[in-house]
Order: C-alpha cells, then sequence, then structure tokens
C-alpha cells in the first residue's frame, strides 16, 4: 500500500467544488430566472496605473454578434448571450452544467470617461476590456462651511460659547 500526503488545502478545494456543484444545481432548479435564461460569466478586474483592466470569461460567444460593449450615464455596460448548438437534443444528458442565455455587467466609471477611452480585444474565450484613466480616483470634494439658520420660534442673539 502506498503512502499517501494529505493536504487540507486539497480537502477544501472538493468540498468548494461540490458547494459550487450543489449551489448550480439548487439555482437552475429553484430560482428561474438565473438558471435556464441566465448566466453570469466571472469577470477580474484590475487596474494596470490609472487604467482599468476588465477581464470576462465568455467563451463560446459569437463576439460580434452576441456581445455589446457601451459608455452611458458614468458607467461601463457589457452584455450579451450565449447560445445553445441547436443541434444537441437534451435527452440522454447525463450531467448539464454549462450556462447559456443572457448576461449583463456594469461597472461605475470615473468623471470624465467616455466611450473614446475604452478599448476592447477578444481572443481564447476572454474578452478584455481596458478603460483609459478609468482607475484614477474621484477627487475629494472640497470642504464647505454650511451656514445654519435659526427657525421660528428660536431665542435671537448671539451665542456665545465659553472659552
Amino acid at each position: 500500500m502506498a503512502l499517501v500526503r494529505w493536504s487540507p488545502f486539497n480537502e477544501s478545494a472538493d468540498m468548494r467544488r461540490e458547494m459550487q456543484s450543489l449551489a448550480g444545481l439548487m439555482t437552475s432548479r429553484f430560482v428561474p430566472f438565473m438558471g435556464e435564461g441566465r448566466f453570469i460569466p466571472a469577470m477580474d478586474v484590475t487596474t494596470r496605473g490609472d487604467d482599468l483592466l476588465i477581464k470576462l470569461e465568455i467563451p463560446a460567444v459569437d463576439i460580434e454578434k452576441d456581445v455589446d460593449i457601451s459608455v452611458d450615464e458614468g458607467a461601463l455596460h457589457i452584455s450579451g448571450k450565449r447560445s445553445e448548438d441547436g443541434s444537441e437534443d437534451r435527452e440522454g444528458h447525463y450531467m448539464r452544467e454549462m450556462r447559456y442565455g443572457t448576461f449583463e455587467r456594469t461597472l461605475p466609471l470615473p468623471e470624465g470617461v467616455g466611450p473614446d477611452a475604452v478599448k476592447a480585444e477578444y481572443r481564447d474565450g476572454i474578452l478584455e476590456v481596458t478603460v483609459t484613466g478609468g482607475a484614477k480616483p474621484a477627487a475629494p470634494p472640497e470642504a464647505q462651511r454650511i451656514r445654519i439658520t435659526r427657525g421660528p420660534g428660536s431665542p435671537s442673539g448671539t451665542l456665545v460659547t465659553p472659552d
């Protein structure tokens, strides 16, 4: 009998896979808007200097026909759909984990970042969107003193504060 090294990390990875499988099964069975008609592609958002880099995992998508990227009201919108191959018969499936349907992801953009700052490239099932200047921190608003007025029925006179 061979000695096998045990790793708690492998155990937790196995448990995570099992939980994801269970969550996927429950989602597709009990939550209709997350089942057959929708899916949420995995997304990574990172920064490169002042630029925002978004990567979406959307394999098996006709990028020209089924994906739309737009900038509207200070936000980047990425939407699309992944269609099932119509030639496949649903009967005879032993397991079905792939998701098909529509998706939409929205990210807020800093003020002044428009559509000209957005570039997109699709390669090997990954949509990579670069937003030039999209990671610039917003300038904090200037502090302004607010004047306090006296309401009706308030005593008039000068407020005296002890030193």
